[in-house]
């Protein structure tokens, strides 16, 4: 590694850097301080590489290296890939970041922003996750109930019911993992809920031709729908 480091600080051809940190990447680096001047590099294939690089690393100057790309992005890929990264060894420290790139104007920004989320925290973000899957776009809804599935408790019942009758409101051209994992978080409360009940009958007499084949066998042999 030690040769690595070196080429890094001698080389100037964005293709050859961007490959000695693609190596990086693959092999990890226990002191990756020499790779933080790389985030500014003009150069999107350098500087995407570098950010892919710090997967490996951790420690505090790490986050607040990526936490800074998320503050002065050169492109919106900056981002992407920073989101990438911090969803791997990201703490509660950069939670406040992410959230606020829910708000920006690129669904793939602030899918990548909510999965971070939905790895870096838990139950206590289930209000933002809440509000992702009610107020976001399209593209952001199918992440927000991921993490539901994943975090979610009663409180998110109502909005998930919600999303399942939207869902199915009309015929669709292709099936998704949404509506399986909405309705597998509901059949966790589907006992004491009425609401849930009167959904899943609702599917079963009026939207049983809306399934997608691979939908309606998992509903059979998992909720006996």
């Amino acid at each position: 590694m030690e040769d690595l480091i070196k080429q890094l600080k001698n080389e100037n051809n964005k293709d050859k850097l961007s490959n000695i940190l693609e190596v990086i990447e693959r092999k990890g680096l226990e002191d990756c301080a020499p790779i933080l001047p790389f985030l500014s590099d003009r150069r999107y294939q350098v500087r995407h590489s570098a950010i892919k690089a710090l997967r490996k690393c951790n420690g505090i100057k790490i986050e607040e290296a990526l936490i800074q790309v998320l503050l002065h992005p050169i492109d919106m890929d900056d981002l992407i890939y920073a989101n990438g990264v911090l969803s791997e060894i990201g703490t509660a420290n950069a939670i406040p970041f992410l959230i606020n790139l829910l708000d920006h104007h690129k669904d793939d920004v602030k899918g990548s922003a909510l999965y971070a989320l939905s790895e870096i925290g838990g139950n206590e973000l289930l209000p933002v996750f809440i509000k992702a899957l009610t107020e976001g776009t399209f593209g952001l809804k199918s992440c927000a109930t991921s993490a539901i599935h994943r975090h979610g408790d009663e409180t998110a019942v109502n909005a998930v019911i919600a999303r399942v009758k939207t869902i199915l409101k009309r015929k669709r051209k292709r099936g998704s993992d949404e509506l399986i994992l909405a309705i597998d978080f509901l059949n966790k409360f589907r006992e004491n809920n009425p609401q849930i009940k009167e959904l899943f009958n609702w599917i079963k007499v009026k939207r049983r031709d809306y399934l997608f084949r691979e939908e309606e066998f998992w509903m059979e042999v998992n909720i006996d729908i």
